[in-house]
C-alpha cells in the first residue's frame, strides 16, 4: 500500500487524541498558512436562514448551533487492498484514489448538525461535552468525551448536543476520489 506521506500535526493531533488529550482550537490548529481552515456554519443551511428569516423555529433536520471546521484534506492512492478503522470495526478499501478529510465540529447546547450522508466512512471521536448520532434505520448512539463511533458510507445521519455546555468532535472521513463529500438531506434520520 503506498500513501501520500502525511503533514507532522496530523500524526501528532491523532496521537494527543489517542492518548487522551484534546485537540487544537481551530484559532490555533497547526495547519499551515497556506490552508487555513475554512469554518462552515450548519446554521446558514437554506431551511434554518428561511426559518430565521420568518421567526420560526428552524425544521429539525436543519443545523442549528454547530459549526464545522476543516483541518486537513489529503489525497491518497491505495495500490493494494486495505483496512482502515477501530480494532474489531475495521472497514476494507480496493484499491484506488480517495480522499482523506480531518474536520472538527462544535456543538452549542441544545445545536445539531444538518440531517446528511456522506459518500465515505466518517469515524467520529468525542473530545468535549456528549454527542448524539442519529442514524438512518433508527438507529442512535451517545457518545462521552473519549468515545468513538463508526458512521458507513452513505448512512443518513445528524448530530447533536446532548449535554448542558458546548460538545467537540473529530471527524475523519475516507471517500472515493470524485464522490460528493456530504449531501444534505430534507428528513431526520
Amino acid at each position: 500500500m503506498l500513501r501520500s506521506p502525511r503533514p507532522a500535526w496530523i500524526i501528532s493531533l491523532a496521537f494527543v487524541v489517542a492518548c487522551g488529550g484534546s485537540a487544537p482550537s481551530v484559532a490555533t490548529s497547526p495547519t499551515p498558512a497556506a490552508a487555513t481552515p475554512t469554518a462552515t456554519p450548519a446554521s446558514t443551511t437554506a431551511a434554518a436562514a428561511s426559518a430565521t428569516a420568518a421567526g420560526t423555529a428552524a425544521p429539525p433536520q436543519a443545523g442549528v448551533g454547530s459549526v464545522s471546521a476543516k483541518l486537513s484534506e489529503v489525497k491518497t492512492t491505495l495500490l493494494a487492498n486495505a483496512h482502515i478503522g477501530f480494532i474489531g470495526e475495521e472497514q476494507g478499501l480496493t484499491p484506488g484514489a480517495y480522499v482523506e478529510t480531518l474536520n472538527v465540529v462544535t456543538l452549542q447546547p441544545g445545536g445539531r448538525t444538518v440531517s446528511h450522508k456522506h459518500a465515505g466512512i466518517e469515524y467520529v471521536i468525542v473530545l468535549d461535552g456528549s454527542v448524539e448520532i442519529r442514524m438512518g434505520g433508527g438507529g442512535r448512539v451517545m457518545l462521552a468525551a473519549g468515545q468513538n463511533a463508526r458512521v458507513p458510507a452513505n448512512t443518513p445521519l445528524q448530530a447533536s448536543n446532548a449535554g448542558s455546555s458546548v460538545a467537540k468532535f473529530l471527524a475523519f472521513f475516507v471517500t472515493a476520489d470524485g464522490q460528493p463529500f456530504q449531501t444534505n438531506l430534507d428528513t431526520v434520520p
